[in-house]
């Protein structure tokens, strides 16, 4: 997972630059070993992870061989500033949800559904984030659960999302705007991304 993602480390800082990083030092120090004369790789990345690789390519870089690299769901263009302000609402209200009394994943989605107004799939997309905790201490049973059974004493984020949203809108991971604050240039690309701009006639 990248950086703030999943069950990976939590950091405060979160950007293009950085997660490139994150790739170069893994490449380093987990691959470069294995192949201390040259590396040979193949980079595969969706949505951010997407935007990372592209991010990691413009950088200078030094025994890393990118043999073939992939991009799902996402391009370098510019970003189109209306749908980027509508993700920043949904994971504003997103991140507004009260899961700390949640009684299972179910009624967390249910909460997810009836907050963001949208259907079932987005909903386990969501909660996909969150993970369960449970307390030795805590009333299992008051909260609903058998004798004897585990129930969650809580919900909380997997992923840094307050971190990823404050990065969303500062432009720090934006494609456009990393490369431009690092003095690089790269042609722009079409692809089916609906956070890019409509092309220029």
């Amino acid at each position: 997972d990248l950086r703030n993602h999943g069950d990976s480390p939590h950091a405060d800082q979160h950007s293009l630059r950085h997660i490139a990083a994150d790739i170069d030092h893994f490449l380093e120090t987990v691959v470069a070993p294995r192949h201390p004369d040259a590396m040979h790789v193949g980079l595969v990345g969706h949505s951010l992870g997407g935007l990372s690789v592209m991010h990691f390519l413009a950088q200078p870089r030094r025994r890393v061989v990118v043999s073939a690299a992939v991009v799902i769901d996402i391009n370098p263009g510019e970003r189109n500033a209306a749908a980027v302000e509508e993700l920043d609402r949904d994971l504003s209200r997103f991140i507004a949800i009260d899961f700390s009394t949640g009684r299972s994943l179910d009624d967390v989605e249910q909460r997810i559904k009836t907050h963001l107004k949208c259907g079932t799939f987005l909903a386990k997309f969501f909660s996909a984030n969150l993970r369960e905790v449970v307390e030795p201490s805590s009333d299992n049973t008051a909260r609903g659960g058998a004798e004897g059974t585990k129930v969650p004493s809580r919900f909380e984020w997997r992923s840094n999302v307050p971190v990823i949203v404050d990065a969303l809108r500062k432009g720090h991971i934006d494609w456009s705007e990393q490369l431009r604050v690092a003095g690089l240039e790269a042609p722009p690309l079409s692809a089916g991304d609906p956070l890019a701009a409509p092309p220029r006639a």
